[in-house]
């Protein structure tokens, strides 16, 4: 009796070593498999972790790793708000959207494909986070848009357009020459008053209806010097014109011929109103929208639920340091 007593105890206690042993097993398991972060109850794919990691760090400046971290992590939190608050609304993305997420998705993955492969991260995850960002787009104008729950009026938006837009023809003159053996050198002083003063008489001719602005462009291109006018939008900041040059067109009467003379071009200018309604206004209605309303939509989002972060420090510091030593593989 005394026998089958410890028999008894000696497979129970083989019992208790068994699950001991399988409960480690599972608990070592599910750590090596554990997301690096957790939204509320829910892990984030490591991936869209990584996605939000690498674009901090392209921007990091001098911030930490920690730092660079808890700012992906903010990003990651945002994002997931966004989804939230679209599947609330019952935003579902219309054909043509899709199809504009997919060619922007191709475009990007056939320059930066290679990369992100190397850092872990996926086409169809790239494609997760072009969604959600079509998402808060859509939320955009749901909330602010033509027929929105609080839309922008339509001269505000015009108004915006104008700081940021400007619509014009020019007749663009250079500064320099190109000799026979195509050595460029710079115009003397004397030349270049001369070529601002033609510009300045054929724009007065063009205000006084003597000469049209096609005909000016024709005249002056005799000299090598102008060039077809072709209706320009230009936005602000942009690097393709000198930095006064927007300044002073912006500044202009619509319609009116001006000169604008910068360090090495002289232009003849005709600058076009954006009107409510036209082409420009359509096109641009979206920038201008998130320039008006596109913090107090974040503000919006960002108070979707508390959405508490978890972060599991060792493994994000591993995505971290795989991003950082990719990057300094391709340098």
């Amino acid at each position: 009796m005394s026998g089958e007593k410890n028999l008894i105890t000696l497979q129970t206690h083989k019992k208790l070593i068994f699950i001991m042993l399988v409960a480690i097993l599972l608990f070592t398991s599910c750590s090596a498999s554990a997301p690096a972060l957790l939204i509320g109850n829910s892990p984030v794919d490591d991936e869209v972790y990584a996605y939000f990691l690498n674009s901090v760090i392209d921007k990091k400046g001098k911030k930490t790793s920690s730092e660079i971290i808890i700012e992906a992590t903010e990003g990651v939190r945002y994002y997931v708000k966004v989804n939230t608050s679209a599947a609330k609304r019952g935003i579902i993305l219309s054909p043509s959207e899709k199809t504009e997420l997919s060619e922007r998705l191709s475009d990007f993955w056939a320059v930066y494909g290679n990369y992100y492969n190397k850092i872990g991260i996926s086409k169809q995850t790239v494609h997760k986070i072009f969604e959600s960002e079509a998402y808060e787009t859509s939320l955009l104008k749901a909330y602010y848009g033509e027929g929105g729950q609080n839309q922008a009026s339509e001269e505000d938006v015009l108004s915006c357009l104008n700081k940021y837009f400007i619509v014009f023809k020019s007749i663009n003159g250079y500064f320099t020459e190109t000799k026979e053996n195509g050595e460029i050198s710079e115009l003397s002083e004397l030349d270049k008053e001369l070529l601002t003063a033609d510009y300045e008489k054929a724009a007065k001719q063009i205000s006084d209806g003597e000469l049209t602005f096609e005909a000016a462009a024709s005249r002056l291109s005799r000299n090598h010097i102008g060039n077809a006018p072709e209706t320009v939008v230009l936005k602000r900041g942009s690097p393709y014109y000198p930095g006064s040059f927007f300044d002073e067109v912006a500044a202009a009467k619509a319609d009116t011929a001006i000169v604008v003379v910068c360090e090495k071009n002289v232009f003849l200018v005709i600058k076009e109103s954006i009107e409510v309604g036209s082409d420009y206004f359509t096109d641009n209605y979206l920038y201008a929208l998130r320039k008006l309303k596109g913090e107090e939509l974040k503000s919006l989002i960002a108070s979707e639920s508390s959405y508490q972060a978890n972060v599991f420090q060792s493994k994000a510091e591993s995505i971290y340091n795989r991003i950082i030593k990719t990057k300094g593989g391709n340098d």
